[in-house]
Formats: C-alpha cells, structure tokens, sequence
C-alpha cells in the first residue's frame, strides 16, 4: 500500500480554511480509500434510506483490531520462537531429509491437511512386507485382463501418492512433546556452476535444550531400522551430495543359502567377517598397531556368484553397499579419495570385475634397474672403443677411415598407444589406488569386497595380505551344487504364507495360484517330498559337473518354473546344444588369439 499517495489523496479531499467541518472526516477518509464512496453513500441514503457510515466504521473497526492483533501475535510469536525455542536443521541432501519425510507421511497422516505433496510411488520401496505380500495375492486374483494374461494397469489406481507436508511449517505432538516441523527452499550454487533449489527442514521444540528433537530423531531411525531390516540399501557416487554419496535403490535381503557356495568356505568367510565387525575388534586392532581394515577376493568365472555372495554378507550383518565404478569417466583419484572419507562407519564397498577396471600399473622397477644396467654398459664399451683407438696406428687408423662405417644403433620406439587402449584406461592409478585403499589417512572400519574373473591378471601389490585377508574361489557348479539349485527352485511351492493367513487372505499353494494364471494352465501338481528329492538326483546326473556356471543352470530352471518333471526330461537336449556353443566359443577365442599373435 502507498502511504504518500493516500496521504496526498486525505490532504487534498480535506477541507481548509476556518469552515472545516470536523463531523465530515470520516466521509473524507473513507474517500481517500474507496473512491466513490460518498456518491455511492448519498444514493443508499437516498434511496434506500440507511446511512452506510455506521456499516463502514464498524468494517474499519474490525480491520483496525485484526490488523493489531496479528501485528501484536507476530511479534509475540516471533519473540517466543527466538528465545524459548530449541532447533534442529536437516539439509536436503541428507538421508535423515528423506527418512523424516516418509515417518511423517507414514505415521502422521494427519498433518498439514490443506497443504500437501503427492508423489508417485515407484515399486513398493515404501510398503512393509507385510502390505506387499497380501498385494501380491490381491493382484494375482484381480489383475488378469481380457486375454488371460496380467494387466497391471488395471491395478494402477490401486497404488495410492505418497504424501508428505508441503513447503511451510505446522506443529504435532508425540509422547516426547511438541515439535514444529518447517520445510524451506533455498537456492545453492553446485559444482557445474548453475543454481539449484534445495530443500532443508528444521525442527523445533519448546525449551531450551535440543534432547526432545534428537529422542525423536533418534525414534525416526529406529523405525527406519524396522522397516528397512529386510532390505540393504546401495549407494553411489554423487558429486551434488556433500559426501559425494546418494541412496541408488534398495533390494530385499538376500538368504545365504541362495548363493551356491562350498559350505566350508561360506562358514570361514561368515566367522571371520563377523569377528572383525565385532564391537570390540577395532580395539583389538589399535592395541596392537593394525589398520582396522578388512578386504576380500572373490574370484572365479562370470556366473558363479560373486556378487550375489556380496548382497547376502550385507544382508546378514545389516550393513549398506557402496558400489564404486573406476571405469567411470568422472572418477579420478582425488574424487575416490573424497569418497572413501565420507564412508560412514561400517560399510561393505564393492569393487567389481577390479581385473577390467582399466587400472594404469606402475612402471616396474626391474624394467628400470635393467635399462640403466644397460645405459652403463653401452657407456663403458664406448669408453673402451676410445682407449683402442688412442692406441692404434695411423695407418690402422687410415685404414679403419677407408673402411665403411658401421651403421649407427637402431633406436628402440615404444608402441604408441591407440585411442582404444586410452579408453579402456581409468584415470586411476595403480599407487593411488593402493594409498587409497591402506593409505595413511584412508578410512578405517569399512569392508573392501573385489570380485575378479581373472585373478592372475591383478597386480600383486593389490591383493597382498593387509590388503585382501581373504581370497574366496568360485568354481563351476558342481553335482551337489547343481542339486542345491533344483531344490531350491521347486522346493516350498506348497507353503502357505504366513502373511496371508494373517491378513486373512484365502491361502493357496504357489502351484495352484500359478495354474490358474496364463501361461502357466499346464502347470505340474505339488510334488512330495521324496520324489522332489529323486527329480534333482537325476537332474545332476544329467549335467557334468565343472562346465555350467550356477547362473546357466538357473535360467535353464527358470524356463520351467512349474514344471520341474519336464525340466529334467529336457535337460539333455540343452545340455548338448550348452556345449556345442561352448566349443564354437572357444574355437573363436583361439582363432582370434592366433590371428592377434601373427
């Protein structure tokens, strides 16, 4: 509003002089503020034979009033937030933003009702188990379209937003007391050089301590603890994040007994990860002078689950994957080294396929030793050359002038390289890689996993002990691996599920939901016990043991899901035409080598 302007307005409508009539100032001030409003007044006086003056000043009264009281409210309010209020800031770009968002929406529902957020739920990331499972029978009763196949967009609407509190402030109680939660946007200069709008939140309670908000907080990551403790989270490289991680996805735990592995080496490999993440192993360690470090091999064909074995380890101890890409163009050893700093205190980092990361070895030091060697020994021949021929004759000599020179040494050219070799480089060294990793001042308590398909082909200074303790081999399946396979596959499909008996869902054996869906009509009927048990007997007969990665026999057992009978009846036709295909590769690989070598 422009006080100068009204202000000249009031002056002029005034009247001056001796004769100002002082009952007319009200009239004189609501024409300042409403042009027209004595025509308009004379006419309802006239006409309608009832003065609006009486109407107006109570109007102006009650405008006066409520602009006095919010005024008086703002500053007690303001005055109140300042000095008997305690706060907490949550920056957007860290995790505990997020998981304070879903506890609201999750738990809070009636928060901010006039002022919300909807966003798409992508998957069931924010469901329980529980809610999923009984999904899951849900959909498979409802979800069959027109042609008998699933249609899941008839279930779209099914899956609800996820709400969460918009951008301004609102209080809520809990039995910790009374917090004031208030979302804001701010704008922040990234790396890149462009702004970004971030978000933050901050959380206030009365008193003059922070103990209520921090007993909160630490509620909220317990009940993220609940509902997460089935899955384990992966995390990746963000040059945005102020720790330069971020949250990729998450995946439901995965169960020891899936991965196909020696139980003898599963059993070392569980012991000895679990006595260093001990809670009184790091002092173990200082006592003793050792870096409280832990690193692990995982070597073996593709196929074999190496990296399976990783997500489980995690699974089991509860612990996040770091997963780190060195072929990453953006990756360089300052940025690997910001990334190892920031890890938080127990983690599991992944490295994979370490052997194809297109690490720059250094230059060896016994290739250097002998280039001098043999520098020196060319320098002292040319020496001895000179002493010869201080002690010859002239005529020797003129005859040696006579006699044709000797052609001066080839010259030794290093292979250029082509732009090939300098893309399938990282920008990250062998030595930085190594200070990296058992540095001085790397990061301690964390677990570095390295899965290889060729471990001959690693540096040894990379997997010397101190930096990998434990080498775990993988190898091709074996029979009784191959049998541990088909069990698991068709074993269970008679279990009812507990979730559904709860939810008081009607429970059916997997077999028979499956044969009432399409595609799988001809599904076999539940199989007992005993004949499960000689169906994998002779399955594993059927397939030699070290030719079939774990991963191929699978997808040959994920071709018949529900037909285990026939997926043994089978198994040899794939088995030869599995093996012709293996010969055609290696025959090209040892052509290729040949053709490489001319």
């Amino acid at each position: 509003m422009d006080l100068f302007y009204l202000g000249r307005q009031l002056i002029t409508a005034l009247p001056s002089g001796n004769g100002t009539d002082v009952t007319d100032l009200p009239i004189k001030l609501l024409e300042a503020f409403v042009p027209g409003y004595s025509l308009f007044a004379n006419a309802a006086q006239q006409w309608l034979g009832f003065d609006l003056r009486l109407i107006m000043s109570c109007i102006a009264f009650f405008f006066i009033a409520k602009s006095t009281v919010d005024f008086v409210w703002s500053r007690v309010y303001k005055t109140l937030l300042d000095y008997f209020t305690s706060s907490v800031h949550i920056d957007g770009r860290d995790d505990l933003y997020t998981t304070v968002l879903e506890w609201i929406s999750a738990t809070r529902p009636d928060l901010s009702k006039r002022s919300l957020t909807a966003r798409t739920q992508y998957g069931n990331q924010y469901d329980s188990d529980d809610e999923e499972e009984a999904d899951a029978y849900m959909l498979a009763k409802v979800a069959v379209g027109d042609h008998g196949y699933f249609n899941f967009s008839k279930t779209a609407s099914r899956v609800p937003p996820r709400y969460e509190p918009d951008h301004g402030q609102f209080w809520f109680s809990t039995p910790h007391g009374t917090f004031q939660f208030k979302k804001n946007e701010y704008t922040t200069r990234g790396s890149d050089g462009l702004e970004h709008m971030e978000s933050c939140i901050d959380l206030s309670c009365i008193g003059l301590t922070t103990n209520p908000i921090k007993l909160l907080l630490n509620n909220i990551k317990a009940w993220t603890v609940r509902k997460e403790g089935s899955k384990t989270i992966i995390r990746v490289p963000a040059d945005e994040r102020w720790n330069g991680w971020m949250r990729s996805s998450e995946r439901p735990s995965r169960n020891l007994d899936t991965v196909i592995l020696d139980p003898e080496q599963k059993s070392r490999i569980l012991q000895d990860m679990n006595e260093y993440l001990h809670p009184l192993s790091s002092k173990w360690y200082a006592s003793r002078g050792i870096p409280y470090r832990r690193g692990y091999l995982f070597s073996g064909p593709p196929g074999t689950g190496k990296t399976s074995l990783s997500f489980s380890l995690a699974g089991i101890f509860g612990l996040d994957i770091h997963i780190i890409n060195l072929m990453d163009p953006s990756m360089s050893e300052n940025t690997l080294s910001k990334l190892f700093n920031n890890l938080p205190k127990r983690c599991i980092v992944l490295f994979e396929d370490i052997d194809a990361a297109g690490i720059k070895k250094r230059v060896d030091e016994s290739d250097s030793e002998s280039d001098a060697k043999r520098a020196y020994d060319d320098k002292d021949a040319s020496k001895a050359e000179i002493g010869k021929g201080k002690s010859k004759s002239r005529a020797t000599r003129r005859a040696d002038s006579t006699s044709p020179s000797p052609s001066p040494p080839r010259k030794r050219h290093r292979k250029s390289k082509t732009s090939t070799d300098t893309d399938n480089e990282s920008k990250i060294s062998l030595s930085g890689l190594l200070n990296v990793i058992d540095g001085v001042a790397t990061h301690e308590g964390r677990i570095l996993i390295m899965t290889t398909n060729h471990p001959e082909k690693l540096d040894p200074a990379l997997i010397r002990a101190g930096r990998v303790d434990m080498q775990i081999s993988f190898s091709y399946a074996t029979a009784s691996q191959i049998r541990s396979l088909f069990l698991r596959m068709y074993a269970g499909d008679n279990v009812p599920s507990v979730t559904a008996k709860a939810s008081g869902l009607k429970t059916e054996p997997m077999v028979e939901v499956a044969g009432k869906i399409a595609g799988s009509g001809d599904a076999e009927p539940p199989l007992a016990k005993e004949e499960l048990e000689d169906l994998s007997v002779r399955f594993a007969a059927e397939l030699p043991e070290g030719r079939f990665a774990p991963s191929d026999v699978q997808g040959y057992l994920l071709l018949y899901r529900k037909k285990p009978r026939e997926a043994v009846d089978k198994v040899g036709v794939w088995r030869d035409a599995k093996l012709v295909d293996m010969a055609e590769k290696e025959k090209n690989k040892s052509a290729g080598k040949k053709v490489k070598r001319t």
